[in-house]
């Protein structure tokens, strides 16, 4: 964005402070563990997150953070949103007609936690993945989850996340996700211009449909089979 470091700091502030007006029980224990998140991303465990400056707790309080924290999604989905559209109005605008595409764009897709050992944890359900464990064809137990994100800048790897939701027991990869797209269109004024990518998982009729009437702009990759040889009739 083209602004001062006072206004990108005053943007930080406000945003952290709606972040943390959506955790409604443990909030400073939360907030802690969520910096320190930050500060070491790929922690052993959660005690080794207690050892972050980022953390003024014993590792003892990181763990009831985790157990008791209540969070608004609501709201939260409302904040990532909110900072989503500034973001576009700002300069979304201005960087899209730049590279040929001038509408907003969010991306959709899964992302599997595996889960294998973990035989009592509620809510297990085998998965597709890239890491070949069951008999080399790519299946593991564990948590689905249902992705959403803002592409602010193009050829980057990080996008602002606008929804985050777990796969239930009835759930599927294109009914989560079209629910998801349905709650972003429904914020979306009709001056927004968005187009809303997804991968081969939700190139499927079911998917098309349930997203047709939506404000969003719908792409989705076709699945390719080339192991599925069609049946000759006669």
């Amino acid at each position: 964005m083209n602004q001062t470091p006072p206004q990108q700091y005053a943007d930080l502030r406000a945003y952290r402070q709606s972040i943390f007006s959506a955790i409604r029980k443990r909030q400073d224990a939360a907030f802690n563990l969520i910096d320190s998140l930050l500060e070491r991303p790929k922690p052993r465990n959660i005690a080794e997150l207690s050892l972050s400056p980022h953390c003024p707790r014993q590792w003892s309080s990181l763990y009831d953070a985790v157990e008791e924290a209540v969070v608004d999604t609501k709201t939260l989905e409302a904040t990532y949103t909110q900072y989503a559209l500034k973001d576009w109005q700002e300069h979304g605008v201005f960087q899209a007609d730049a590279h040929g595409l001038p509408c907003m764009v969010v991306v959709g897709d899964a992302s599997v936690v595996r889960r294998s050992s973990c035989r009592s944890v509620d809510g297990l359900r085998y998965c597709h993945t890239q890491t070949h464990e069951v008999n080399g064809r790519g299946i593991v137990a564990g948590h689905q989850y249902q992705l959403l994100r803002y592409v602010s800048e193009p050829h980057s790897s990080w996008a602002m996340p606008l929804a985050n939701d777990r796969l239930g027991e009835h759930d599927t990869q294109a009914s989560l996700g079209a629910e998801q797209l349905q709650r972003f269109s429904a914020t979306l004024g009709t001056d927004t211009p968005c187009l809303s990518v997804f991968d081969g998982a939700f190139g499927c009729a079911s998917f098309l449909s349930l997203t047709q009437h939506q404000r969003c702009s719908v792409v989705a990759r076709m699945r390719y089979d080339p192991h599925v040889v069609p049946s000759s009739s006669g």
